[in-house]
């Protein structure tokens, strides 16, 4: 072997000699990197626990650490990952020093002892101040720790393990039934109250309310009731109201026998003088002017509502 290959194979077994050694010492010749590793103890880990993962790493003068070399956090595999690197370095006799510290996470859930790996690294050196420049490659050794299970190993479920059941509790409802009776009786009560005193459905056959049904048709919407069939509506409901067929000169009579109608004599009145404007004079326009249509409806709801109230 020649002088220059005898001296290649030297520099190749000398960097060779830069991996770790028992002990977690790298062992290198002069002006090598030399690299000291500290990873987490072996056993004794849980579900979610951090490891820490310490080196020290020492080049010559000339040698410069490419940054971009440095692992990159996140996930290693599916259930362990690398939650942050810092590295920290200081000039030393004959080169520099860079503390290197690499924090993992696992979250595996092994069900028995489950020894893991964590893989290596690989960083990159320049050989001069130019990037890239004569680059060298140092390779971080990979570790192992075992995870340990969270339940006692080869455990067994059982039937003496689990819970008892609770005990059935019977909820006594007849407090509430009783309540919800009492409410929904108390509302049929005013239902049926309510449809008494309006007349509404079968009460409506308990006495008649002429001036009432007069009210709804003058209010009808479809189709609309002009001024006549207001006034005509209003005859109808007064003659049924008073037993008779009531004209303006026997008003003073009908009021007499219900006098709970006498507080609207003037609107009655003026009532009889629209009607005898508008159907006898033939003058519509004056009729309305006196009683406008509006007014006209506002008095047979008032006399509706007095033969709610009074009407024997």
């Amino acid at each position: 072997m020649s002088r220059a290959g005898a001296s290649a194979a030297a520099m190749a077994f000398g960097f060779a000699l830069s991996f770790i050694l028992p002990g977690g010492r790298a062992v290198a010749a002069d002006g090598d990197i030399v690299i000291r590793a500290d990873p987490p103890r072996e056993v004794g880990w849980f579900l979610g626990d951090v490891l820490v993962w310490r080196g020290e790493i020492t080049a010559p003068a000339g040698r410069v650490l490419d940054p971009a070399s440095l692992p990159k956090t996140g996930p290693i595999d599916a259930f362990t990952e690398l939650s942050s690197v810092s590295l920290e370095s200081k000039v030393v006799d004959g080169g520099v020093r860079h503390d290197l510290t690499l924090v993992y996470q696992s979250f595996y859930v092994p069900l028995e002892p489950k020894e893991i790996a964590m893989p290596g690294a690989t960083l990159a050196f320049w050989s001069g101040e130019a990037p890239g420049a004569g680059s060298e490659l140092l390779t971080l050794p990979a570790w192992k720790v075992v995870l340990s299970p969270l339940r006692p190993i080869m455990a067994r479920s059982s039937a003496a393990a689990m819970r008892p059941d609770e005990p059935l509790a019977v909820i006594d409802t007849v407090g509430r039934q009783w309540t919800v009776a009492a409410a929904w009786t108390g509302f049929l009560v005013l239902a049926l109250g309510f449809a008494w005193y309006r007349g509404i459905g079968p009460f409506g056959l308990r006495r008649s309310r002429p001036l009432a049904a007069a009210w709804r048709a003058m209010r009808a919407r479809r189709p609309e009731p002009g001024y006549g069939e207001r006034l005509l509506a209003l005859h109808r409901g007064l003659d049924a109201a008073f037993g008779r067929r009531v004209v303006a000169a026997d008003l003073g009579e009908c009021l007499a026998a219900r006098p709970h109608f006498a507080a609207l004599r003037g609107d009655l009145e003026a009532f009889f003088a629209a009607s005898r404007r508008f159907f006898f004079d033939g003058d519509a326009r004056q009729a309305e002017a006196s009683l406008p249509g509006r007014a006209l409806v506002l008095l047979a709801r008032r006399l509706a509502a007095i033969e709610r109230a009074g009407a024997p």
